[in-house]
């Protein structure tokens, strides 16, 4: 069950620092509709109707911007008018807010666990230009239904007038393609391009938004549009199931709720640019708008139906007529251990006597030992604390005489066993704790924020684990765990929220590997049985179909094969079976799959080549070891990354890539290596030596062979002579010595403390 929950009365932002907007849009000030978010001193029914003079801002976060939210809440700081929403695929859709020029506009979002991660303010001026906030399908997208409406979601109030096929077109090559436009009833800032007759089927198409396009107050737009995709083989058919988000929201008197609702058909095929039917059993407790936002009136509890042809969900509205006094403080999480120089991020989470979760209210955070770590208050109830020496440390926050407490433990972490590194790295100590540093966004470091982080940091909670790979984990008796973005079921765990701290994969199976890989993960159990989740794309999940989008739970890999390893790449996934045997599935375009051809395969195919007794898998490449040692690689060869001593061929040109190949070839220079790894657009490998050795891309110094900015297609000892038992290439590359110690190098945010790149291995801070 998901809640919103609004306090009124006098709760009040506090020490909320003003960041930049990045994602988050605010219209300039435009008169106001019907339902707009006025001030909280108007707790009458005049909260639903404009005033003359009223005047409205829309406010919207583009899709991505906060890719673990689930809720954020909106408010006006000078007018106080504030509405909570629900975050679907890390943004949401504008929603109107009273405010005049001069005001500030304030957005916070939480995660399911309730940790803040993302903050951002923005100052009403009098002109802006309209945006677009996003549109459906969204870029790049792949399998759109054939007779699906064309979606255009504006940050301002559209002039209708404006909206032709002129200034919105659906291009087929440079041919238009025939339909009708209009707004979207309820919705003041959607457009919806409607096509004439159903589209071609596997074809590439292009929707292009102009500067004719106008908001209501004549404003022009920002810039024009121009977003590609193409049609599957799939049609949306009439709706049958409704999904509200959320399906419960607790709301004092005078404030609001923004419903999302969600449409599908029988084959689960969600439904744009229809209307729904909006509803309130109760009006004199709670209204609705044509567009879902439900304005509290008096105390009592209603239910609002959102209707699409014959199906409809129900969400029940509970509404308080005062501010419940804070009852209990929770610190979220209660006890973490922290590297000297680290930071960690608490939240504190206010509840009232009823268990509801209360925002806004003033926090006090305090440390028992300063001279251990202090603590420094910052946006939506969070607080940093930062450790400056070794030892124990008790963290307390107080609110209307209520507290909650944290224990942070300063330390050092090691020796590692296993170390991932994609955008970011997640280290497995050998006491079976994770720990992660560099790129935050979107939750992928696990420690309940989205922040950057230069030294390693703990997985949130007490768990234990295994095995890892990058954002995913298996514990000591198989459960998989995830974090991080989960907008196309990623994690698993049954939805599409992503969360900054570990989540269970749904179905409690015992696995034995697990791997992540772009938009997708896959698992294998103690059988052979492979599992795959999230994104299906170009058939990366393999099962022998893209009918099925993506699977927010496990799916079993078609086939019936029994593998002993599985690889995970960016688009594609390859196997070993118990016969010695290589399949691959998924994105072909670049000769991944290592089957001789360029075409996304949906279901396992047999790879060419050698027998090989370990593989894997990067963003557009594969590769693997034979029984002596000998290193292969098939897919993208543009920049050297197959290690065959040039980047032009074996063929070419490819569908996806200038050169690659379809099938494995030999990596130069007759090296023997006992493991290798296939990053982003480079692969490193070590030799039965102990020495590292990469090849390919080395535009960040992911070589750490001391130069940066040049290609080397050709295997390069990796400078510095350690020893190395494993290595792990990304978009950066890291390995452990066989001492179990961490070295990085390449791009910034190697876990050194610094934010500085290096071309050669630098030891991650923290270490014994």
């Amino acid at each position: 069950m998901l809640t919103l929950l609004v306090g009124c009365g006098g709760d009040h932002i506090t020490g909320l620092v003003i960041v930049p907007s990045q994602g988050m849009i605010v219209s300039h000030p435009v008169p106001a509709p019907a339902g707009a978010a006025q001030p909280g001193a108007t707790l009458s029914g005049a909260l639903a109707a404009a005033a003359d003079g009223d005047s409205v801002v829309y406010t919207s976060l583009v899709p991505g911007t906060a890719p673990t939210g689930v809720t954020a809440t909106v408010r006006a700081l000078t007018s106080g008018a504030t509405v909570t929403t629900v975050i679907q695929d890390g943004g949401f859709d504008p929603i109107p807010l009273a405010a005049k020029v001069g005001d500030t506009v304030a957005t916070v979002a939480f995660d399911a666990s309730g940790a803040v991660v993302f903050t951002a303010e923005a100052a009403v001026i009098p002109i802006r230009r309209i945006k677009v906030v996003r549109t459906d399908p969204a870029p790049e997208k792949r399998d759109q239904p054939l007779n699906a409406n064309i979606v255009i979601v504006f940050s301002d109030p559209v002039d209708v007038a404006t909206l032709t096929t002129s200034s919105l077109q659906l291009l087929r090559g440079t041919a238009p393609v025939a339909g009708a436009v209009r707004l979207l009833p309820g919705s003041p800032t959607t457009a919806v391009f409607t096509p004439s007759a159903p589209l071609d089927p596997n074809t590439d198409y292009r929707l292009v938004v102009t500067t004719e396009v106008r908001d209501v107050t004549g404003g022009d737009l920002d810039a024009s549009a121009s977003i590609s995709f193409r049609t599957g083989t799939r049609m949306v058919g009439p709706a049958t199931m409704v999904t509200l988000f959320p399906d419960t929201a607790a709301l004092a008197v005078g404030w609001q709720g923004q419903l999302n609702a969600v449409a599908r058909d029988s084959f689960l095929n969600i439904i744009v640019g229809r209307p729904f039917s909006w509803s309130s059993d109760d009006p004199t407790v709670a209204t609705v708008s044509p567009g879902g936002l439900v304005t509290a009136l008096a105390e009592g509890v209603a239910h609002v139906q959102a209707q699409m042809d014959r199906a409809y969900a129900v969400t029940t509205i509970k509404v308080s007529v005062v501010l419940a006094p804070v009852a209990s403080v929770e610190v979220v999480p209660g006890s973490a251990k922290v590297v000297v120089g680290g930071l960690v991020q608490l939240t504190a989470v206010l509840r009232d006597a009823a268990g509801n979760r209360l925002r806004f209210r003033d926090i006090t955070w305090q440390s028992g030992n300063p001279a251990v770590a202090t603590v420094s208050a910052g946006t939506g109830g969070t607080a940093v604390v930062t450790d400056v020496a070794a030892g124990t440390v008790t963290i307390t926050a107080i609110s209307e005489g209520s507290g909650g407490t944290a224990t942070i433990r300063t330390g050092t972490v090691g020796p590692y066993t296993q170390i991932a590194t994609s955008d970011h790295t997640c280290g497995l100590a050998a006491d079976g704790s994770a720990w992660c540093w560099g790129g935050g966004i979107p939750g992928g470091l696990g420690n309940g924020t989205q922040s950057d982080v230069l030294v390693p940091v703990a997985v949130a909670g007490s768990l234990r684990f295994s095995q890892l790979s990058s954002t995913c984990a298996l514990t000591s008796d198989g459960l998989a765990y995830c974090w991080g973005d989960n907008s196309v079921g990623q994690l698993g765990d049954g939805t599409n929220a992503g969360s900054s701290v570990p989540v269970a994969v749904s179905g409690g199976r015992q696995y034995v590997s697990i791997g992540v890989g772009g938009r997708h993960a896959c698992a294998l159990t103690s059988n052979g049985a492979a599992y795959c989740w999230g994104s299906n794309e170009s058939g990366a999940l393999g099962l022998g179909t893209t009918t099925i989008s993506e699977s927010a739970v496990p799916v079993p890999v078609s086939g019936g094969l029994a593998f002993t390893s599985l690889a995970v790449g960016a688009g594609h996934t390859c196997g070993l079976t118990t016969s010695g045997f290589t399949y691959c599935w998924g994105t072909g375009g670049a000769g991944a799959l290592g089957n001789g051809s360029l075409i996304d395969q949906f279901a396992p195919v047999l790879a060419l080549g050698p027998v090989f007794v370990t593989i894997d898998a990067g963003e557009a490449h594969t590769c693997g070891l034979t029984v002596d040692g000998s290193a292969y690689c098939w897919g993208e060869n543009d920049d050297g990354r197959l290690g065959v001593g040039t980047t032009t061929g074996p063929e070419s040109p490819c569908l996806d890539a200038g050169s690659c190949s379809t099938v494995p070839v030999q990596v130069t220079g007759g090296l023997r290596f006992s493991q290798i790894s296939a990053g982003s657009q480079h692969t490193c490998a070590v030799a039965s030596t102990g020495t590292a050795y990469c090849w390919g891309a080395n535009y960040s110094a992911q070589l750490g062979n001391g130069s940066t900015g040049s290609v080397v297609p050709a295997p390069v000892a990796v400078a510095g002579g350690l020893a190395f038992a494993s290595v792990s290439a990304g978009g950066y590359s890291c390995a452990i010595t066989r001492a179990g110690v961490v070295y990085c190098w390449g791009g910034g945010g190697l876990g050194n403390g610094s934010t500085d790149g290096s071309n050669v291995p630098v030891r991650v801070a923290g270490q014994p």
